[in-house]
């Protein structure tokens, strides 16, 4: 899980990670996928849990959320029940 900070920019609202877990404020937890990034912005569920209005700016925490999601490895199952550590592929 990564924790999520939001900070006020001149521009506006600025969402970031927050690697060690230590800045101040509220903070959101997320998954480190890109499909669970994409659903909390469309369901706008980073306003909601940090209670901040207004737009929000996403593009550092997308940085790190695709650089962390591709270097995962998925463990899949094949049909005999023996798991196989796989590099997911990292095209989109």
């Amino acid at each position: 899980m990564i924790r999520v900070v939001a900070s006020q920019a001149r521009d506006g609202i600025v969402l970031t990670p927050d690697l060690r877990g230590s800045a101040g404020g509220r903070g959101a937890h997320l998954h480190p996928r890109l499909e669970c990034l994409d659903l909390a912005v469309r369901r706008k569920a980073f306003g909601r849990a940090l209670r901040m209005q207004g737009a929000m700016d996403d593009s550092a925490l997308r940085t790190h959320v695709r650089r962390v999601d591709s270097t995962t490895t998925d463990r899949t199952t094949d049909p005999t029940g023996a798991v196989d550590d796989q590099k997911r592929s990292t095209r989109s």
